[in-house]
């Protein structure tokens, strides 16, 4: 949290950027070991419990997911009290103990200051583009990306905005069209650092309420 992030080097099968410290860890990915497949997507894993968390939480295997921590003011659910705590605060309360510890900036999640951090100030490039369609071979560097390329090839429109009616494949679509056609522009978010005692006590108040 208070250091600079440790220096990285980029794999030489893989090609990824990795902190220097964890370099022998990540190559045994690519060592010859025991991997668990799974029979029902053709994916695999170099350990068991990264398959269990596969066979547990992907949609595909688990299409309700154990959402057991519950937001009393939209009904999103969570899987565990940190993540109901963190977006109660930045959605609902403007608040946020999750901050860059390079540029200050604040931010929803510890997992995106990660990303931010690595975007931002490392240059680091993202994932690979391995998710690929399986009707014309595109690839994709995330699931969502992919997703929403898909519905070219089946037809649906799932996104619709909720004054017109208009339908779209893309959330950026519909994004633009709110802009351009109803001229609805998002109000930019001031939010504010929390200590993390302030922070448990503000989801403390949500969920009792």
């Amino acid at each position: 949290m208070h250091k600079a992030p440790p220096p990285r080097e980029e794999c030489p099968h893989c090609h990824k950027q990795v902190r220097v410290d964890l370099l022998k860890a990540h190559a045994r990915i690519h060592s010859h070991r025991e991997q668990f497949a799974c029979a029902e997507c053709d994916k695999r894993f170099a350990s068991r419990a990264s398959y269990e968390h596969h066979l547990k939480y992907t949609l595909v295997h688990a299409p309700t997911l154990p959402l057991k921590h519950k937001c009393s003011m939209c009904d999103k659910g969570y899987r565990s009290r940190g993540e109901l705590r963190d977006h109660v605060n930045y959605q609902h309360m403007g608040k946020t103990q999750h901050k860059c510890p390079i540029c200050g900036k604040a931010l929803a999640t510890r997992r995106c200051v990660g990303r931010h951090v690595r975007r931002a100030h490392h240059g680091v490039r993202e994932a690979q583009r391995d998710k690929i369609c399986q009707q014309c071979g595109k690839a994709f560097r995330d699931k969502k990306g992919l997703r929403e390329h898909e519905f070219i090839h089946t037809g649906e429109r799932p996104l619709s905005c909720e004054i017109c009616g208009c339908t779209f494949r893309q959330s950026a679509s519909l994004y633009t069209h709110r802009k351009r056609v109803h001229k609805i522009f998002p109000q930019k978010k001031n939010v504010e650092l929390l200590e993390p005692e302030d922070s448990e006590k503000l989801v403390e108040k949500q969920i009792t309420v």
